[in-house]
C-alpha cells in the first residue's frame, strides 16, 4: 500500500512532519517527533509506519525506542540505515488508511 498525498495530509495533522519513503520493496512513513502516550505519559519519539506486508505483519510500526513496559517481545530491525525498534502485534489490516493504521499501532502502547 502506497500513501496517497490525501493520506499523508492526514498523518501531517497527527505528525507535522511526516514523510513517505521507501527501503527496498517496503512503503514507509517516516513520523519524527510522533507524540506517544504510554502509561499516563507522553513521549516524544520517531516512528516508521510500515504500510508494506513485511516479516510475517501485514502492517507494522517501528520506534526510535522501546517501550519494554508496556508489550514483549521487542525487537530491534535495519530499515532505511538506522535501528528501529517493534514489538509482536498483529491484526492491524491495511485495508484502512494510514492514520487509522498508525492508530491501532498507537493503541498497543497505552
Amino acid at each position: 500500500m502506497t500513501c496517497s498525498a490525501e493520506d499523508l495530509l492526514e498523518l501531517r495533522t497527527i505528525c507535522p512532519g511526516a514523510e513517505p519513503m521507501t527501503d527496498g520493496p517496503l512503503h514507509l512513513v517516516y513520523l519524527p517527533s510522533l507524540r506517544v502516550l504510554s502509561d499516563g505519559k507522553e513521549h516524544a519519539v520517531d516512528g516508521l509506519l510500515c504500510l508494506t506486508t513485511h516479516k510475517g505483519y501485514v502492517t507494522r510500526l517501528y520506534l526510535s525506542r522501546s517501550f519494554q513496559q508496556k508489550q514483549a517481545n521487542w525487537r530491534v530491525e535495519q530499515l532505511v540505515g538506522r535501528a528501529w525498534h517493534s514489538w509482536s502485534w498483529q491484526g492491524v489490516p491495511a485495508l484502512h488508511r494510514p492514520a487509522a493504521i498508525l492508530a491501532q499501532h498507537l493503541r498497543a502502547l497505552r
